[in-house]
């Protein structure tokens, strides 16, 4: 009897303890979809309600093997109170042990004394230790990056960003820091790789598309044709706008040449020249400059200017291209004319 009592004790006892175990599990289910909405943000900005209830121990990992005391630091880091500043370091500290093989927490600690309270050592101690446990994370590429600048180990740079390209060969984070190192970088390493590589960059991330792609057109180019001769190049772009707003089309049109020749890869050139031409109704120079871009290998840019294209073969009876292109923009959504419309309905 006293067996059986015992027992039953023992099954009661496990049965509260998977009821509650079940109950947390349900409860912190819900609170992970927070949390990962924040971790795909990179913000880490809870309200209070949630930090009152949040349970760091039970779970003390994500299911990604995050440890939660580190998102909750970080949360913490960012605050301008020093007592919370000192909570959201001790968790930080703490949870390195909870998972110490993937750097997320000493990542986040190299962040914290690299942007919001510098110091030099710790933020080189931790970049390093997050490095070195998972060197294929772009995160910990990009802190790298910086240390090997300030030393001005630009080979290091290059090494580097060889190795992670073979994982992840099309982030676009990872190109805008190995671009934006390169361009300040001169005659420091293999001129002829780096080079090759902006021009890949240009080939691999599509312009026009998003603001982080034009980005990595812009780097590259600072790569390929050096920083005084890119700069010039803006303030003669800065002077062309100026004049073609002020309906000097011709004055500007002439600046604009200048640039397409001398920097005949850049696809934002080209769309400001398509312009000015548009505004004098120059039909035939857009058409003929268009297809100097397809034999370069330049296919996308600004809606709007294909736009223009397209009209601009529309009015020379080139139904044939107008059309085509029609298309492409009617595929995109892109509102047209009626005008268009029906002459591609012959």
């Amino acid at each position: 009897m006293k067996f059986n009592k015992f027992t039953y004790s023992i099954v009661l006892l496990f049965l509260i303890l998977s009821i509650y175990s079940n109950y947390r599990y349900q409860f912190n289910f819900t609170q992970m979809s927070i949390i990962r909405k924040e971790l795909r943000n990179n913000t880490f900005s809870f309200d209070s309600l949630f930090l009152k209830n949040v349970n760091v121990n039970y779970p003390n990992l994500t299911n990604t093997t995050i440890p939660l005391k580190s998102i909750i630091g970080a949360h913490y880091t960012k605050s301008n109170d020093s007592s919370k500043i000192k909570l959201g370091l001790d968790y930080l500290y703490r949870s390195q042990k909870e998972n110490p093989y993937i750097g997320f927490s000493e990542q986040l600690l190299a962040n914290y004394y690299q942007f919001r309270n510098y110091n030099k050592d710790s933020f080189r101690f931790y970049a390093r230790k997050s490095n070195k446990l998972l060197p294929n994370n772009p995160s910990h590429f990009v802190m790298m990056s910086r240390i090997y600048a300030e030393d001005k180990k630009f080979d290091s740079i290059l090494i580097s960003f060889e190795d992670i390209l073979k994982r992840v060969p099309r982030d676009n984070l990872v190109w805008r820091v190995f671009l934006a190192s390169m361009a300040s970088s001169t005659n420091v390493v293999d001129s002829i790789k780096v080079l090759n590589y902006a021009k890949q960059a240009k080939q691999l991330f599509r312009y026009g598309t998003e603001e982080m792609s034009n980005q990595v057109h812009l780097l590259a180019d600072y790569v390929i044709y050096g920083k005084e001769n890119l700069d010039e190049s803006i303030r003669i772009r800065e002077k062309a706008n100026f004049l073609a707003k002020n309906n000097q089309f011709s004055e500007a049109e002439l600046l604009f040449a200048q640039l397409v020749k001398a920097f005949p890869d850049i696809v934002l050139y080209y769309e400001d020249l398509i312009a000015v031409y548009w505004n004098q109704q120059k039909f035939k120079e857009i058409t003929d400059t268009y297809s100097i871009m397809n034999d370069n290998g330049m296919t996308n840019f600004n809606s709007s200017v294909l736009e223009m294209i397209m009209i601009s073969y529309l009015n020379q009876r080139n139904f044939q291209n107008g059309c085509a292109l029609l298309k492409i923009l009617k595929s995109n959504n892109y509102p047209l004319s009626e005008k268009s419309l029906e002459l591609c309905k012959q």
